[in-house]
């Protein structure tokens, strides 16, 4: 039995085989500096509200180029799409590097966002179609814990090997590194065919795909997600961590080790019960959330961050076959558009929201609330 189970991880169909090189390539690149981008900017001497603003323009294009981003997939194909992605996030990178010439120029740097967006409309709009459509019916849930895995294998140490280099080196180094890493991962892309998906915007079609459910959960992730990738690193790494990048990266990197062993444990189940699967870890991540208010020790943080590690893996992985399904049993490109879209759109109100509050109120507990009630927003998503 577990030696039938450890097959299927490497049994994908062999038009994702390029792909999830290529994304494993690139997700270890973007692991290295990540997580560290935020604390890099507040280094520099931009405020903490400046950076939230950064990060809202960021999200904000990300969701209003995932419409043209989907007509440009449905001429050049899905995987061109990824592929044309890459010059515009190596130029975000670029840019972030040369952030202070930049702005001697008189360029905002809230401009370098947008690259940044338009790289990340065109990367998850091909990656979500292309996995919806390549996946086997019924298995989806495995196929994204085989997913999931291939990854980390190659991710987990991507944030102690950043920090590490972050350490010993410089931002500078790490983001020639990770150029570099971004230019290796388009070859893969251009070894088979691509698959072109037919687009076509109408508000009338979109409010028949997209219902009441499908916004609340959407909007759930963004807003969660916003917490846990920018918010989150930043509170830790000044108030708890004493400002150590190794620190964070390794338990960046641990976390990522929980989410492997938490993902292999529940693929089989998710495809069995993806509402009660997408439940489970939509509660435990609300109450994760809640006692993150109360960490104050860099063990707590590795303690919490462990569990946070599994029970986002658990609802993000139910979340997505969720997502898929719904979108197989619809216009398949139509419904990430818009799941995109829905997500980004939460993530840009909530980091501006936030600039404000936390800037004027110093408080990090109402972005933790935050978190909570986003978690729990995915208790409306259902298949």
């Amino acid at each position: 039995m577990n030696g039938q189970h450890s097959i299927h991880y490497f049994n994908l169909k062999s038009e994702l085989h390029e792909l999830y090189f290529s994304i494993s390539l690139r997700t270890f690149a973007i692991m290295l500096i990540n997580i560290f981008v935020p604390i890099y900017l507040i280094k520099l001497g931009y405020t903490f509200q400046t950076v939230l603003w950064f990060f809202t323009i960021f999200a904000f294009t990300h969701a209003v180029t995932s419409f043209p981003a989907a007509k440009i997939s449905s001429n050049i194909g899905l995987k061109h799409t990824i592929l044309i992605s890459v010059p515009f996030l190596i130029l975000y990178y670029f840019l972030l590097y040369s952030v202070q010439f930049v702005q001697s120029l008189g360029i905002p740097i809230i401009t370098i966002a947008v690259f940044g967006g338009v790289s990340n409309a065109l990367f998850w709009i091909g990656h979500h179609t292309h996995f919806a459509e390549y996946s086997h019916e019924g298995k989806i849930g495995k196929e994204l814990g085989t997913v999931k895995i291939l990854i980390s294998i190659f991710t987990a140490i991507g944030p102690v090997i950043g920090g590490l280099l972050l350490t010993f080196f410089s931002f500078n180094v790490v983001f020639l590194i990770v150029c570099g890493l971004l230019v290796l991962s388009v070859i893969p892309l251009l070894m088979s065919e691509d698959k072109h998906e037919a687009f076509r915007f109408s508000l009338e079609d979109f409010r028949n795909i997209f219902k009441t459910r499908d916004i609340i959960g959407n909007a759930g992730c963004g807003i969660e997600g916003s917490i846990q990738q920018i918010i989150w690193p930043v509170f830790i790494f000044f108030f708890i961590l004493d400002q150590e990048f190794t620190t964070l990266g390794t338990i960046s990197s641990l976390s990522l080790l929980f989410s492997l062993i938490i993902t292999y444990m529940i693929a089989n189940n998710v495809d069995k019960k993806p509402n009660f699967m997408n439940d489970i870890g939509a509660i435990i991540n609300s109450c994760v959330w809640i006692l993150k208010t109360f960490v104050r020790t860099s063990f707590q943080v590795l303690m919490i961050d462990s569990v946070s590690g599994m029970s986002r893996t658990t609802q993000n992985i139910s979340f997505n076959k969720i997502c898929y399904d719904k979108a197989k049993k619809t216009s398949t490109l139509q419904y990430i558009v818009l799941r995109e879209f829905n997500i980004n759109f939460a993530h840009a109100i909530t980091y501006f929201f936030l600039s404000f509050v936390i800037a004027g109120a110093g408080s990090y507990f109402i972005a933790f609330l935050l978190g909570t009630i986003g978690s729990l927003m995915f208790l409306f998503y259902r298949a």
